[in-house]
């Protein structure tokens, strides 16, 4: 069955083979980056992740 492929099918085999590969990782980073803003979002509601604040005076400068 596979010896009968023709140079185009093989081609469109290989193309559906890279979207399937970069479709999975492409939703492992969302994900990825969906919790890493949850974690944010739930440090900074309860009050674990400090922002640090410059005085007026080294603005200026």
């Amino acid at each position: 069955m596979v010896a009968q492929f023709t140079a185009g099918e093989w081609l469109a085999l290989i193309q559906h083979e890279l979207l399937l590969m970069a479709a999975v990782f492409f939703g492992i980073g969302l994900l990825d980056e969906l919790a890493m803003d949850a974690a944010y979002v739930w440090l900074r509601l309860t009050g674990r992740a400090k922002t640090e604040r410059l005085p007026g005076t080294e603005l200026r400068d």
